[in-house]
């Protein structure tokens, strides 16, 4: 029996990833409470993919040049305000910060396997600006953000020792997470 073009678009899946062992984390992270992303093809992701054609015509190079940034560090903005404004922070604790949150985002990546906004467009004959890059961190299912997570992670952990950074910290952690929905990678 043809299931219908809707059907068909809820069934599209994001391949798995190989998933990778939570060091230095205690708790039961995959009882986390993590929202169930909206159906593909729900108006819900509709209009996320709309809004996100919108956003694509406000993309700047430095909006390029930070997304580009991140995609290497993703603690890039966070890093480059610590030392903006002359706070001590050490690249070893980003770095287990940031391989925490990867373990972890793989596990959900994993059980809701949505597809790249990119991906979806294409399928729904979407004239859709993504960025081109070519990068490792694209070759996994789009929900949740790595990158999000990671750089938000760092923040919070900075944000303990220097509560009066609060908002600065919060901003760069964004600037991460929002420059991957503007390249067209993350809903």
């Amino acid at each position: 029996k043809r299931l219908n073009e809707a059907t068909d678009i809820n069934n599209l899946l994001h391949a798995k990833i190989d998933e990778k062992p939570v060091k230095n984390f205690r708790g039961d992270f995959k009882n986390l409470n993590v929202a169930k992303p909206s159906e593909n093809g729900s108006k819900e992701t509709f209009n996320e993919l709309k809004e996100m054609q919108g956003m694509f015509k406000k993309r700047t190079p430095e909006i390029e040049k930070s997304v580009k940034d991140h995609d290497d560090e993703v603690g890039f903005a966070v890093k480059k305000y610590l030392k903006e404004n002359n706070l001590e922070f050490k690249e070893s604790d980003m770095s287990k910060i940031a391989d925490i949150g990867s373990g972890i985002v793989r596990y959900f990546k994993n059980k809701f396997q949505r597809p790249r906004p990119y991906h979806l467009a294409e399928t729904m004959k979407m004239d859709f600006n993504n960025m081109p890059l070519h990068s490792d961190s694209m070759k996994s299912p789009a929900y949740p953000s790595g990158h999000s997570l990671q750089s938000r992670l760092i923040a919070e952990y900075y944000m303990e020792k220097y509560p009066e950074h609060k908002k600065g910290l919060t901003e760069a952690a964004e600037e991460c997470g929002t420059g991957r929905v503007y390249a067209g990678w993350h809903y």
